[in-house]
């Protein structure tokens, strides 16, 4: 049975969101979303342009994109880093963005986990029926 779980990186001038695979079987990832202040965004850029109260100095934004992917036991993927001078003021405001990511087993069991709060990191997961992706709205 996969077990997803997540955390969150910071150094001053770096901030990475970064999900792992803890359990004992494939996850196949059906989708990673993220919101600010309970909105769904469509990217990264987004979520920038939300917190941001002013132009951010970062010398570069990574990504990878994780929905349709399978995690083997043990593998992690970083969804995001953010490099820079403009991280402490991402930081600040990352209590307003939350991350979903819904996964399911071979064998069809599936499970929503969520961080409520990148700040704070308030997480859970719950099993769900089936994991239901919108497209417009997929990191």
């Amino acid at each position: 049975m996969p077990i997803m779980g997540s955390f969150v990186g910071y150094d001053f001038e770096t901030l990475s969101i970064t999900v792992m695979n803890r359990g004992l079987g494939p996850a196949v990832i059906h989708d990673v979303s993220v919101d600010v202040d309970g909105e769904p965004v469509a990217d990264w850029r987004e979520v920038l342009q939300a917190v941001a109260n002013g132009p951010l100095r970062l010398e570069s934004v990574e990504q990878q994109m994780l929905s349709g992917d399978v995690m083997a036991p043990g593998d992690q993927g970083t969804i995001v880093s953010f490099i820079g001078e403009g991280v402490p003021a991402i930081r600040a405001e990352s209590g307003r963005v939350a991350l979903s990511l819904c996964y399911c087993s071979v064998f069809g069991d599936c499970w929503a986990h969520r961080v409520q709060d990148l700040l704070e990191y308030r997480a859970e997961t719950a099993e769900v029926a089936e994991c239901r992706a919108d497209a417009s709205t997929l990191f």
